[in-house]
């Protein structure tokens, strides 16, 4: 209060100005408010996340959040396709093969796999000849270029078919000996080769995948049961191509024997 009269008794002898200066209220008048601290606040950048299929003894957990294609494919996916498709091909092969393999009935397709020497180059004889069915016990094959008869009668003669081609001006005859014993024997020992051919192809196509499967799952977390599993499925489905191949040679044998 003592204080208070002073500075009202001399506002009226001094400058405001001087006074508060002197007392010291102008300073604390003019000094600048510090602002209320703020707490510091810490910004979280959240991590990147890769997803592996975990290792052997990893405490690691895949995200659920994580798009399929930053996610490593493991052998616990792993599928027979590749295998089958491959198989599927083989057996595709053996199908068309067998069905050049006829008796006594004219058809072009009986040509289809003869191999043509044309200037040092084997080529199919559908390249360079046209097939078409005279009768049904006669073949004809016009040459595209005549020099080529020679060349296609000596390869349909030696073809192993009992096909004795007769040349008649730019044509070939080819007639279609009724089936004898010897050819049906022949025929069935072709069909019954040419099937252990694919069988053979068969278990190469299972030892691939096998293979693959063995690969893949040495970096994966992929346990000795499933690789098990996996394997068994591969020889199911060797099993059930190899089993088709069969039935086909069993369809054909009793086609030729019928006939």
């Amino acid at each position: 209060m003592v204080l208070i009269r002073r500075c009202i008794v001399a506002f009226h002898t001094r400058p405001a100005t001087a006074l508060l200066v002197r007392t010291g209220l102008w300073a604390s008048a003019t000094r600048p408010v510090r602002p209320a601290l703020v707490p510091r606040t810490t910004s979280f950048i959240a991590p990147v996340l890769r997803a592996y299929s975990s290792k052997k003894g990893g405490k690691g957990k895949k995200s659920s959040g994580v798009s399929d294609s930053m996610v490593e494919t493991s052998p616990a996916g792993f599928d027979l396709s590749k295998a089958e498709a491959r198989m599927t091909k083989i057996i595709d092969y053996l199908k068309s093969e067998l069905k050049t393999m006829r008796l006594g009935q004219a058809t072009p397709a009986l040509l289809d796999l003869i191999k043509v020497n044309v200037n040092n180059r084997m080529v199919n004889l559908t390249d360079v000849a046209t097939v078409s069915v005279k009768d049904p016990q006669t073949l004809l094959v016009i040459p595209g270029e005549d020099e080529y008869k020679k060349a296609i009668e000596k390869a349909i003669r030696e073809a192993q078919l009992g096909l004795n081609p007769v040349a008649q001006d730019t044509i070939l005859k080819v007639p279609i000996p009724k089936p004898t014993k010897e050819h049906r024997e022949r025929l069935l020992k072709n069909a019954a080769k040419l099937v252990e051919d694919v069988k053979t192809k068969i278990r190469n196509a299972r030892q691939d995948a096998v293979k693959d499967l063995k690969r893949e799952s040495k970096t994966s977390n992929l346990g000795k049961d499933e690789q098990r599993q996996l394997e068994k499925q591969i020889q199911d489905v060797t099993d059930r191509f190899t089993k088709a191949a069969e039935a086909l040679l069993a369809a054909k044998t009793n086609e030729v024997n019928r006939n």
